[in-house]
């Protein structure tokens, strides 16, 4: 029976909550709270209604703590907020506190923005039939927790790697704003509801591993002012990179010794250093030491150091070190005399750079010498010029703190401007001469060879019907005029001078008469420059 009467009251008063009452602590609440001083706060609050209809529930909120408006604050209870008179709330939580839920849906939670220290101890809720609420303990902490940084690890450089970084507030409508810092990447950002009244914000990033991430820094900023930031150290494995080559002392005179040691950076750490000295072709190798004396360093002497690791190897820059020597004059240094005038040049390698002085003795008196000097890097260059004696002797002396060295000025004498002038016309007058000479010596061959004829006779000149003819051949001859010879009978070998015309009697030119087709390709077969002899034997 009793059972049976109090189902009927819990029934009632549930109408009565969808009417505008509640039954027994219809009301959800957490049992406490934490807000971030000068941020805002959301108080979750719930009540049952049944699905399908619409609850008509109005409440109040009030709150213990103290007073700031007083000059005294003292330790009280106020309304924070009234949903049927919002103007009815206390000045403090006027313009600050918002009903955020919907009642008619059951949501009864409260929004309170810019929370101050110590105004609120307690809150509860009430509805205008009195049913109370729990009372929620309510925590105001002056600086938000740390973010929370979560990474997978070690990575190799040049790997995808994501971190996370986490916190929680209490102000959903204005959560915190996450930076990252030292590291940049792909950013990801989720939102959601842990409990009652606290929320999580997680941003994840995504990037590229770098030999110089060493760390990342997430920064949380709430309501704009106030900043929480979380450092947390990454683990990117490398190979050796950074290798550095340390000489001492870094300037040492030629043959001496040198301490050389190798630095990098690496992780894991590097477990093999070999450090190698080159001198031209020669290369002194120290193998597992960062740290190594070499003796007997000379010029164009240089130092590299290789290391490795579990990841890789990798090798410095060659580095060169600063030989020092004494100065070394070079042996085209020497003084020019030309035109009475002597100018002398002095070059001189050393280091450091050598102090350079000249020695000039003359019988002249009071002889005028102009001297000077220039520098480029260890050399420098000394230069002497005056008037010329042949009783002038100079000398060249260069000296740093290694040494000196000294050297007598050998002295050239050249020709003059006005001599070599007249070599050069010279020498070219005498190529014109042996060039007229050559085309005059080709002119006379050529006129030579066109002045000899050369007569070819394959084919034999009989006369009358002897068998006797000439067939020589060839028989040369010089022409230059002759006249028709005619004899008395008596006849001999003829030799004569003579243009082109033949050497005829009267008897060939009968003959001839006689052989008109012999005579034909005769005049055929003689070039027009020959000059044929026909020789008649008379009986």
């Amino acid at each position: 029976m009793g059972t049976l009467l109090r189902t009927a009251f819990c029934w009632a008063a549930l109408q009565g909550l969808l009417k505008g009452g509640l039954c027994q602590q219809p009301f959800s609440v957490p049992d406490s709270v934490a807000a971030l001083e000068g941020s805002c706060v959301v108080i979750p609050c719930t009540f049952f209604v049944p699905s399908g209809q619409k609850a008509r529930v109005e409440v109040t909120w009030f709150a213990e703590g103290k007073d700031r408006t007083r000059l005294f604050p003292k330790s009280s209870t106020y309304k924070v907020y009234d949903s049927l008179d919002v103007s009815s709330a206390h000045s403090n939580f006027r313009e600050r506190a918002t009903l955020v839920g919907n009642l008619s849906a059951g949501n009864c939670s409260l929004m309170i923005k810019k929370v101050k220290s110590g105004e609120i101890i307690k809150m509860y809720l009430e509805d205008k039939r009195r049913n109370r609420s729990p009372t929620i303990a309510f925590e105001t902490r002056g600086v938000p927790a740390k973010p929370l940084i979560s990474h997978h690890g070690p990575v190799r450089e040049g790997q995808r790697n994501t971190v996370s970084c986490v916190v929680e507030h209490t102000c959903p409508g204005h959560p915190p704003v996450i930076e990252w810092k030292q590291v940049t990447g792909q950013v990801t950002l989720e939102h959601t509801e842990v409990r009652k009244g606290s929320w999580r914000m997680a941003s994840s990033m995504t990037f590229t591993a770098s030999y110089k991430d060493t760390s990342v820094e997430c920064q949380a900023t709430y309501n704009g002012e106030v900043k929480v930031t979380k450092v947390e150290k990454l683990n990117v494995t490398y190979a050796p990179k950074n290798i550095q080559i340390e000489v001492s002392p870094e300037n040492v005179k030629e043959g001496g010794k040198v301490n050389v040691s190798c630095s990098d950076n690496a992780n894991p750490p590097s477990f093999l250093h070999t450090l190698h000295m080159a001198q031209g072709n020669k290369i002194i190798t120290y193998r597992n030491s960062s740290v190594s004396r070499f003796a007997n360093v000379s010029r164009g002497t240089h130092f590299y150091c290789t290391v490795q690791n579990s990841i890789g190897q990798a090798h410095s820059e060659s580095k060169a070190i600063s030989i020092q020597y004494k100065p070394e004059i070079s042996p085209e240094s020497k003084c020019h005399v030309m035109s009475g005038k002597v100018a002398c040049q002095c070059v001189v390698d050393s280091c450091p750079v050598a102090s350079l002085h000249w020695e000039a003795h003359s019988r002249i008196q009071n002889q005028t010498l102009h001297f000077g000097n220039s520098t480029a890097g260890n050399v420098v260059t000394g230069t002497l010029d005056g008037l010329w004696s042949p009783e002038l002797n100079v000398t060249c002396a260069a000296t740093n703190p290694h040494g000196t060295s000294v050297m007598r000025m050998l002295f050239v004498h050249e020709q003059t401007d006005k001599w070599k002038i007249i070599l050069a016309v010279a020498g070219v007058l005498s190529f014109i001469f042996i060039l007229i000479i050559i085309i005059a010596v080709t002119v006379c061959c050529k006129r030579r060879k066109r002045a000899s004829y050369v007569v070819h006779s394959s084919i034999p000149y009989p006369l009358y019907d002897s068998n006797i003819y000439q067939d020589r051949d060839p028989l040369y001859m010089n022409c230059v005029e002759a006249n028709p010879v005619y004899t008395n009978g008596r006849f001999d070998t003829l030799y004569e001078n003579c243009t082109p015309c033949f050497v005829r009697t009267m008897q060939q030119r009968q003959a001839f008469r006689k052989n008109r087709h012999l005579r034909q390709l005769a005049e055929i077969r003689i070039l027009p420059t020959e000059c044929p002899v026909y020789l008649e034997i008379l009986p």
